[in-house]
């Protein structure tokens, strides 16, 4: 068997996937960037104004205090996209408006707040300094700068900053095509009659969902009866169509469970099978014709558990992309938890932060599927026998 740590390291053998494809910006969010992005011109452009103000020269302010306020004579408006095209006077002011360019000559900006208007005069009682409440050209960034590195994942943020540096598309790392697949012969389409001794059908739309969230483009492939060669088939037209595959279902070592060994037996090479963990630890990693194949178990709880530590970091690593963080913290454990298996346990479990403590609450195991709505972090625990009382400290991994 795998520890968990052996079978992370061995997913090392995934590459990314080659090539990259270019994108608007409204269809990047989650992408990883293929490029380095520089930018193509000064942000802003222009001196420009923070504020609602009048733009003048602060050596007209030098002697100004509330004592002896300084008028100046306001000769222009400018509103963001204006422009004043003379050259401004001593004694002159222009209104200017947040985001407005500075004119030219200007070199400090009052707030409407701080002044009196009287007519084409404004008062000012206080000096100015140079550079006051405006924004100088490039003080965002400056042309030629490296706005982002290829391998960032674009955020919202991202988007913004690159549309304001001119960008309306842009170069990203391939998704990756993942097609799921569920196996055995109990399972129904939910939707439909649900025959005798048949349940409905709910990993495929578990992992889907997971996938997707990934940054996937998933295909969803049905089901599969407990047959070898009709599950041979399904797994080669899958592999056909995608860039990897996950199955669920027909790893353990039942009589009806074939899946494992037909994906070895179409020639893939395996990275782990088994790993020592529950639940979840019948996993099977192979890779067959260049495209990573994962064969998770039937039972929901296991599945959701095996795709969070292994099918997510080797989907990041098809993108290029950094992560997943699965770096242990330390939480306090609201109730006891107990591992009486000589394997490593992992437990779905909430978390959150209180009066700067963490907090793991254990969902019920008992409650299968029921309890996966609400997990966003895995308690482990170390192999048993370990019992671990109310209100002590357990490892737990963030999902």
């Amino acid at each position: 068997m795998f520890s968990r740590r052996e079978a992370l390291a061995a997913l090392k053998k995934i590459n990314p996937l080659p090539g990259s494809e270019e994108v608007a910006l409204a269809d990047a969010a989650g992408r990883v960037l293929a490029e380095d992005v520089m930018a193509a011109c000064d942000l802003p452009p222009f001196p420009a104004s923070l504020f609602d103000g009048y733009a003048c020269r602060s050596a007209d302010t030098a002697r100004a205090s509330g004592f002896s306020p300084v008028s100046l004579k306001v000769v222009a408006r400018i509103g963001a996209g204006g422009s004043y095209r003379g050259l401004l006077a001593p004694g002159e002011a222009v209104r200017v408006m947040t985001g407005a360019p500075l004119p030219a000559g200007a070199d400090t900006v009052v707030p409407f707040e701080a002044v009196t208007v009287e007519g084409t005069l404004v008062t000012i009682r206080q000096q100015l300094k140079q550079g006051w409440n405006i924004a100088a050209a490039g003080s965002d960034f400056a042309a030629g700068e490296r706005l982002l590195a290829a391998g960032s994942l674009l955020t919202p943020g991202h988007l913004g900053l690159l549309a304001a540096s001119g960008r309306a598309a842009v170069k990203v790392k391939p998704r990756p095509r993942l097609s799921v697949l569920s196996c055995g012969s109990e399972l129904a389409q939910p939707g439909g009659s649900l025959p005798p001794g048949q349940i409905y059908e709910s990993n495929s739309i578990m992992i889907s969902a997971l996938a997707a969230a990934c940054g996937a483009d998933v295909i969803w492939r049905g089901s599969a009866p407990d047959c070898p060669r009709r599950l041979a088939g399904k797994i080669t037209g899958a592999l056909a169509a995608s860039d990897v595959v996950v199955t669920s279902g027909g790893v353990s070592g039942g009589d009806y469970d074939h899946t494992a060994e037909v994906v070895l037996s179409l020639g893939a090479e395996k990275i782990f099978h088994r790993v020592a963990l529950a639940p979840g630890g019948q996993a099977l990693a192979a890779v067959l014709g260049n495209k990573p194949v994962f064969c998770l178990t039937g039972k929901p709880t296991g599945a959701f558990v095996s795709f969070h530590l292994f099918v997510r970091p080797a989907l990041f690593r098809l993108q290029g992309r950094p992560g997943p963080d699965h770096d242990p913290r330390q939480a306090m454990v609201t109730e006891e938890v107990v591992n009486n298996r000589g394997v490593e346990l992992c437990l779905p479990a909430t978390v959150c932060g209180e009066n700067g403590q963490w907090l793991a609450a254990p969902l019920s195991r008992g409650k299968g599927i029921l309890s996966l709505g609400a997990a966003n972090a895995l308690i482990i625990l170390p192999p048993g026998p370990v019992r671990v009382a109310a209100g002590s400290l357990v490892t737990v991994l963030q999902l």
